[in-house]
């Protein structure tokens, strides 16, 4: 049984600055990673917008049958340890741009 039990009122973690991922529909954006993160900080909450991304954390390149698809107009909360080791491709059926906007959070 997880006996992890996350903070569900999490606050902005002291001194991190949100960070934005772009994803051209034509897929020349590539392979994309955030930056590192504070190391206080414990979840990342994404929001994903324009187009959907396909997302890896086990360190292989995303593609349409290896990944996990994080779909337009959602919001999604992640351990800062996974999104660290996340690597992030545009959907390769998008006509628009994809957008993920992450913000880091603390306990």
């Amino acid at each position: 049984m997880n006996a992890y039990v996350v903070n569900r009122y999490n606050v902005p973690t002291k001194g991190a600055t949100s960070q934005l991922l772009t994803f051209a529909s034509d897929g020349s954006s590539g392979v994309l990673q955030f930056a590192a993160h504070e190391e206080n900080t414990k979840v990342i909450f994404m929001t994903v917008t324009g187009a959907g991304v396909y997302m890896t954390v086990d360190g292989s390149v995303p593609a349409p049958n290896n990944n996990h698809k994080l779909y337009a107009g959602n919001n999604y909360y992640f351990n800062s340890d996974l999104v660290s080791k996340a690597k992030f491709k545009n959907d390769n059926t998008a006509t628009s741009t994809g957008y993920i906007y992450a913000s880091e959070l603390t306990n």
